[in-house]
């Protein structure tokens, strides 16, 4: 795994395809064999806040092929058989965080990734762009978004958010529970957010989530909820789960702002009430809406998300939100509450 860092930091930026970005405070260089996937990356990660040469890089993010470089392919390179959580375990011991699907893991996985904490340069390695699992370009580099961010006790986390004026909430939960949806109606109703997938947690005072994607994942269906949303946007293809992934600011232009201060963590739940309605809930029952996620999604550094997890459900209040079916009706209740959150 040593070898593989140190065989990426020898390959120059102009025998790739290079970028820099900017996420959060970091400025973050994408390096890659494919043209095509380095472009997509690039505009998904750092979207329209793009800068180009950066005299400072804090992040390098490498994504390359096997085949194009003539290396052994990545089952080879590490010829690894055991469990992902052995593999964590080895490379934490040697300074490194990673992750590896185990031989007997079904197909698609993640692919190998590898970090290094000292030189703050990760490689994502696969034999061909082709072997890359069908939700890696929804969330590029998310591995080593992930593991780059726990070096610095911040967390890459599973959650919507919507804010008003730089306060807003966390929205937690299962697949298929509301986050996207509420996300959707609210960025229709005139509200912001940094993210409906995927957001980096920053603990501090104020605790503060920031931008990790420029997308926005919804179904047709609930693209329907939004007058003449769905017309917009019918030329677009499914991905592997179904759903449309869009730039939200060429459907909204300005809902994406960078940062939010995080004042609350609400849990959606399709009640079909005639008014959307907030109502307090306990800690445990964030908790146990939100660790189940990160602990599937997040390998490489599970304990410590654990314990992120269940501090962060301490830190803010919690409420369940019951939805109406009325998408401007949502937004307008989830503004009156944003608002009427402390500062």
């Amino acid at each position: 795994m040593r070898r593989i860092i140190d065989g990426a930091n020898a390959i120059r930026d102009e025998q790739l395809a290079t970028f820099d970005v900017r996420v959060a405070d970091w400025t973050v260089r994408l390096r890659s064999t494919g043209a095509q996937a380095a472009c997509l990356y690039r505009t998904r990660l750092g979207g329209s806040f793009i800068q180009s040469g950066a005299p400072r890089v804090d992040l390098t993010f490498n994504l390359l092929e096997t085949k194009a470089l003539g290396w052994q392919a990545p089952s080879a390179q590490c010829k690894w058989y055991g469990s992902p959580r052995r593999f964590e375990e080895i490379l934490k011991s040697l300074g490194l965080k990673g992750a590896f699907p185990a031989a007997e893991m079904p197909a698609p996985a993640d692919p190998l990734s590898v970090f290094d904490p000292a030189t703050r340069v990760g490689v994502q390695l696969v034999d061909s762009l082709s072997d890359l699992p069908p939700w890696d370009s929804g969330a590029p580099f998310r591995l080593l978004l992930h593991f780059a961010a726990a070096c610095r006790g911040w967390r890459l986390i599973h959650a919507a958010t919507l804010s008003v004026g730089g306060k807003g909430i966390l929205m937690v939960g299962a697949g298929g529970v509301g986050k996207s949806g509420t996300c959707l109606a609210g960025l229709a109703g005139g509200l912001n957010t940094v993210g409906d997938d995927y957001v980096l947690v920053a603990p501090g005072e104020p605790l503060t989530a920031f931008r990790a994607y420029l997308l926005l994942k919804q179904d047709r269906e609930g693209l329907a909820r939004i007058p003449g949303l769905a017309a917009r946007v019918a030329h677009e293809k499914v991905n592997w789960q179904n759903k449309l992934e869009l730039n939200p600011e060429q459907l909204f232009p300005g809902c994406m702002v960078e940062e939010m201060r995080v004042s609350a963590i609400v849990m959606p739940q399709i009640a079909r009430a005639r008014h959307t309605r907030f109502v307090p809930a306990d800690t445990q029952t964030a908790f146990q809406s939100f660790a189940p996620s990160m602990w599937a999604q997040m390998p490489g550094a599970r304990a410590s998300g654990f314990m992120f997890s269940a501090w962060l459900t301490r830190q803010l209040p919690v409420f369940t939100m019951l939805l109406s079916e009325n998408s401007s009706e949502i937004a307008d209740s989830a503004r009156r509450f944003i608002e009427e959150l402390p500062a």
